[in-house]
């Protein structure tokens, strides 16, 4: 099923997906929602027959200010405890993170970037 992410919106023209991140109010920075969102939308993207090419684009004046870090949530959980349990979970946070990129790189159909700002 399509997806209905909150970070981008997704319009399909001439065979063509654009993904579109949405939040030029915060320079279209990459809230925890995003990472969730771009997997998402890049498995789904893999499997449709509606489109063969994807791009990816942002409304306002920047494609992204990069990772937002006023989302709390973008940062790695502490546990001062015990620094076995900090690291794997980090691990397992940077994993979520890494996961929306392979995403994008696993994607069968060519992912055109059309960056600006």
């Amino acid at each position: 099923a399509r997806p209905s992410p909150s970070t981008v919106s997704l319009s399909v023209r001439d065979n063509v997906l654009y993904v579109e991140l949405c939040r030029p109010d915060k320079l279209n920075a990459m809230s925890f929602d995003f990472w969730t969102d771009m997997r998402a939308v890049f498995l789904w993207a893999a499997a449709c027959s509606e489109f063969s090419v994807c791009v990816l684009t942002a409304q306002g004046k920047h494609f992204t200010s990069g990772l937002d870090l006023t989302d709390e949530r973008n940062r790695p959980p502490v546990d001062d405890s015990d620094p076995a349990r900090a690291r794997y979970k980090t691990v397992g946070h940077i994993k979520i993170l890494q996961d929306a990129f392979s995403a994008i790189e696993d994607c069968p159909k060519p992912v055109i970037a059309a960056i600006h700002g």
